[in-house]
């Protein structure tokens, strides 16, 4: 029985719907605007990356069990919070290694305790941000593979693209049944998505999800959904095409914000997970900006 619907109470264990409000809310008090830690993030990979979480009054924590022994997330919420479960963790565990920081934290981190963590750049978790306005303009040089890359495919095929209904959710998995598609990622720690496409379909309405069909030729090609990330932005959390037919990828994840609600401005993109072909599709889409994700060691037990 979760415990956290009570003002001062704690709780920590198995990542669930019943603390999505909960942790919406704190993130969205101190302005963490990460994918990775967006309830729904974390909940597409809680079993991938053997995630729980340790939720109180403005203040949440998710251990992972994928990146070693004793190693979380960098805490979201108030600074004393904050500092009392870092400290704590100092303290009691021989290793300690903090993920997914933003650049404040890792000056948090050094301000609060210099010398104490080795900290380094993690460009496989780095997160892609794109503007609406340069995905539909698409001019300049940032440009120029997209643009050649979506010139070819039209001239290929005949695309339609229609936003998710309800009714499509459940019929996503089976378009692509015999259709040969991309090989489930393996990235960065070993992590892997198979498996991850039907979860995040069948809680489509939990995860908030919206989205787009894409037809080539008259037959599903693609299709892509996101959640809200922020007032202004969409997290485009998952994509699938047939991977026969190049150029549909670009496609497909542009299209994902050209159909979005108006108010999204933005798409965060996440991250590439270390893999190079990812990482250059990433890339060729032109970014507006890529937010740097700094991982922290400890260097040894903190003795008061």
């Amino acid at each position: 029985m979760e415990k956290i619907r009570k003002k001062n109470a704690s709780y920590a264990g198995e990542i669930t719907f019943g603390q999505k409000e909960k942790i919406e809310q704190i993130r969205k008090k101190y302005g963490h605007i990460l994918s990775s830690h967006a309830f729904a993030s974390l909940w597409i990979w809680k079993e991938k990356m053997g995630l729980t979480v340790e939720i109180e009054e403005d203040f949440f924590s998710v251990k992972s069990a994928l990146y070693g022994k004793n190693a979380w997330f960098f805490p979201c919420g108030d600074d004393r919070k904050k500092k009392a479960f870092l400290e704590k963790q100092m303290e009691q565990a021989e290793e300690f290694s903090l993920h997914y920081m933003r650049e404040e934290d890792r000056l948090f981190l050094e301000r609060e305790y210099p010398g104490s963590f080795r900290m380094e750049e993690t460009e496989e978790s780095f997160e892609y941000l794109y503007a609406r306005k340069d995905l539909e303009c698409m001019e300049g040089g940032n440009f120029s593979h997209l643009r050649k890359e979506l010139r070819k495919l039209g001239r290929e095929h005949e695309l339609q693209t229609v936003s998710l209904t309800d009714q499509d959710y459940p019929k996503l998995s089976g378009f692509f049944e015999g259709k040969r598609q991309s090989a489930h990622i393996r990235g960065y720690a070993g992590l892997e998505d198979d498996g991850i496409a039907e979860m995040v379909l069948s809680h489509y309405r939990e995860l908030d999800l919206s989205g787009v069909l894409v037809f080539a030729d008259g037959k599903p090609a693609a299709f892509a959904v996101g959640f809200p990330l922020t007032e202004n932005t969409i997290d485009g959390c998952l994509e699938r095409h047939d991977s026969s037919i190049s150029g549909i990828a670009y496609y497909t994840e542009r299209a994902l914000l050209s159909f979005s609600d108006p108010r999204f401005c933005f798409m965060n993109g996440e991250e590439d997970l270390g893999i190079p072909g990812l990482r250059m599709m990433k890339k060729h889409l032109g970014p507006h900006g890529c937010t740097k994700i700094w991982s922290a060691k400890m260097k040894g037990r903190r003795i008061r």
